[in-house]
């Protein structure tokens, strides 16, 4: 669905790590590609200076020799078609080392698709499904940005402002009142509301509220802890809310909207609101340290169904294709020319609004982003974009991005150069080498950097130099794999049982604290005990700590935290009490 569910659902706790054996590590090496012009130029500069500036030199040569390569051009810059080749070979051979069954990259270049290409399977294993330009992928996230421009066409259209509070458009109520008059659609657009990373987000992925509309309705009862405009904080619920205003303001639900505004007339027809039944629709995998899980069906493996009970999701349930997004790129480097009085409109989409704290240059690495300094140079959060500043290869740029259970999306466009990247990934890597996390993001810097004319030399050196780093960041040692996942191992720990006490004194229905939790409920059937919340449940296991369970709901392994009889926590952060 969104990307929490990503780093929501792992199983990490001492009876995974006990059944799993680590693969054989790769040596922690630090690369540098050769150029012999830049060795040949440390050379003359050591020839003409004293020994002591040569061993002053000598002490920072990596440094030296980074520097000189980030600054050496090639003599004879790459054709257009080397360009596109050496694109498809770094997929291909990214694909290869993160054991990734299907991928799908477009590029748009000076107003024209350049590429658009489709690699591996549809289906691991299976090699007469592959992956082409029309191939439907979960977008995840990125449907953020169809839903700002549902919003924005609004504001080209004078039905609505960027700065209207949302009580002008939409029926809604919250607990915070001063929330409730004054949040704007700016203040949601931007991730500047009172809601905070991840809230709400639990309750839609276990099916907790039917629809779109009730969920909203139930914010009267969530207790926000941020203050209005307390800063960016990533919240999906914003953009359901969003979601929520234009089906006010236009008397139809808000993809119905996005269809007959923007998608019918730029020609996309395969961009739908969720998955559906058609043969162009990929199936979704889980991927770690080149074991593959799946493929899930979006129709009817239980891992991935939870987008199909809860209906569209204007934060993240839109299914595209490479050539939709294609056309989608050309339409926002325009600034929305043909459909958009004004260009200003896409403009304030991709200007930075709310500074981005916290992101270090370290992390910035990792997500592809290799030359940003932090001086002078501020993050900013756009309209329906993640990124908006000067952060790639120093130029003028916006991205976004997005991941479900089982599917990753990178979007990045740089104005300047009439450039977009889109990369669309059927899989998602669930623990193992953290390397893979990036995987989407290198790739897009990597392709992007090509068609700005950064040596594929440097573009080596810089990806290997991220990966390297991040190989440091954990320790040298790639962590093993879930093992129920991807060896089919039973959750029950060999051994462990849970007493008739501990059972006895957590049978019994609970509420939640933060009541937009609604309610669950813990039953005994024989020697189990089993959870219910929401539309799943599933069998109660117990671990070596006594304080802690893992529920199995069939949809997800979710940590439980026991905190004694008739309290439990969920997700780490959701407490329940017995009635």
């Amino acid at each position: 669905m969104l990307e929490f569910w990503a780093r929501q659902f792992r199983l990490r706790d001492e009876h995974t790590q006990s059944n799993s054996t680590p693969r054989p590590q790769e040596p922690i090496t630090m690369v540098v590609s050769p150029i012999r012009a830049v060795v040949a130029a440390i050379l003359l500069v050591c020839i003409a200076s004293t020994d002591a500036q040569v061993a002053g030199m000598m002490m920072n040569l990596p440094a030296l020799v980074m520097n000189a390569m980030l600054r050496h051009r090639q003599a004879s810059p790459l054709t257009f078609e080397q360009k596109k080749d050496k694109a498809i070979a770094f997929v291909r051979k990214q694909m290869e080392q993160f054991a990734v069954p299907g991928m799908a990259l477009t590029v748009v270049f000076k107003n024209k698709t350049v590429l658009t290409e489709g690699f591996g399977t549809k289906q691991f294993g299976r090699l007469d499904t592959p992956v082409t330009s029309t191939t439907q992928f979960q977008i995840g996230s990125v449907s953020k940005t169809f839903t700002a421009l549902c919003i924005a066409k609004l504001v080209d259209d004078g039905n609505v402002q960027w700065s209207d509070r949302v009580k002008q458009h939409l029926n809604w109520t919250l607990m915070d009142k001063y929330a409730e008059e004054h949040t704007t659609l700016s203040d949601l657009l931007a991730m500047n509301s009172v809601f905070g990373t991840e809230d709400s987000d639990f309750s839609w992925s276990m099916g907790l509220y039917p629809t779109e509309e009730e969920a909203i309705a139930a914010l009267s009862l969530f207790n926000t802890t941020r203050p209005l405009r307390a800063g960016w904080s990533y919240s999906n619920i914003n953009y359901e809310i969003l979601g929520q205003v234009v089906a006010a303001v236009t008397n139809q639900t808000w993809f119905d909207y996005l269809d007959a505004a923007i998608l019918k007339p730029l020609g996309m027809h395969d961009t739908v609101p969720f998955a559906a039944k058609g043969s162009q629709l990929s199936h979704g995998h889980k991927v770690c340290n080149g074991n593959v899980a799946g493929p899930f069906d979006l129709l009817s493996d239980t891992i991935v169904s939870p987008p199909l009970s809860f209906g569209p999701i204007a934060a993240g349930s839109i299914v595209s294709t490479a050539a939709d997004m294609a056309t989608l790129t050309t339409f926002l480097l325009n600034k929305g020319q043909g459909l958009f009085k004004s260009p200003s409109v896409i403009g304030a989409m991709t200007t930075g609004h709310e500074v981005i704290d916290g992101v270090t240059p370290e992390l910035l690495e990792f997500m592809g982003y290799f030359s940003y300094k932090p001086a002078g140079n501020v993050i900013g959060a756009g309209y329906g974009f993640d990124f908006a500043g000067n952060i790639l290869f120093g130029k003028d740029y916006f991205s976004k991005n997005g991941a479900t259970a089982t599917f990753m999306a990178e979007t990045a466009y740089v104005p300047s150069h009439q450039l977009g990247v889109t990369l669309l990934m059927n899989a998602i890597p669930m623990g193992g080498d953290l390397r893979a996390t990036m995987l989407t993001a290198q790739i897009r810097s990597y392709v992007a950097g090509l068609f700005l004319d950064i040596p594929d030399a440097e573009l080596d050196a810089m990806h290997d130099q991220a990966m390297d780093h991040l190989l440091l960041v954990i320790g040298g040692q790639v962590p093993a794999c879930d093992v129920h996942m991807f060896d089919n191992k039973p959750l029950a720990t060999p051994g462990v049982t849970m007493s008739s006490q501990v059972r006895a004194s957590l049978v019994g229905a609970y509420t939640a604290s933060n009541a937009f939790y609604g309610h669950a409920t813990i039953t005994a059937q024989g020697n189990d005990l089993v959870l219910q919340y929401g539309n799943f449940s599933g069998a109660l296991y117990p671990t070596k700590d006594v304080s802690k369970l893992l529920w199995d709901s069939g949809v997800y392994v979710s940590p439980i935290t026991v905190q004694g009889p008739g309290r439990f926590v969920m997700q780490g952060k959701l407490s329940f009490v017995r009635s």
